[in-house]
């Protein structure tokens, strides 16, 4: 009876020092900021910018300020900008304008990495310059965003 008793015991303590780290694990996973993938900068929670063309950084965000960060939707306003490229891409001028950024479906990424929102929708507040469309969709891959309409 005592050896059964004192291995079932064992047995128990084991099975705790295996499930404390897991556990750990799952509830600092469940704990971390969701982050967007961003252009040269990886994995950011709540970035005042970001490049939206990684190639040559020409159109993207700046000045954005987070309204709500960690739920389904994420929503910040700012400042969008474009390079016009005209008369080419290094003589052009810098546009800006203000916009609405919904930040959209958070996706767990793997045990021990922050969730990341795969969606990025850029909505232009009042009439957008003539090089900009009124609503720019992106998907956030692991290389950064992606122009998806």
């Amino acid at each position: 009876m005592f050896r059964t008793a004192r291995t079932v015991s064992l047995v128990l303590a084991g099975a705790a020092l295996v499930a404390a780290p897991a556990a750990a694990q799952v509830a600092s996973a469940a704990t971390q900021k969701p982050v967007l993938i961003t252009c040269g900068r990886g994995r950011v929670a709540e970035p005042r910018g970001m490049a939206l063309a990684c190639a040559d950084d020409g159109i993207g965000l700046e000045y954005l300020t987070w309204s709500s960060w960690g739920g389904d939707v994420a929503h910040a306003t700012g400042t969008g900008y474009v390079n016009t490229c005209t008369p080419s891409c290094v003589d052009g001028t810098i546009v800006r304008y203000r916009v609405r950024v919904d930040a959209r479906t958070l996706m767990q990424t793997g045990a021990g990495r922050s969730p990341r929102y795969e969606f990025l929708k850029v909505s232009t507040i009042g009439i957008p310059p003539v090089w900009v469309q009124s609503v720019m969709r992106y998907r956030l891959t692991r290389y950064g965003p992606s122009l998806i309409s």
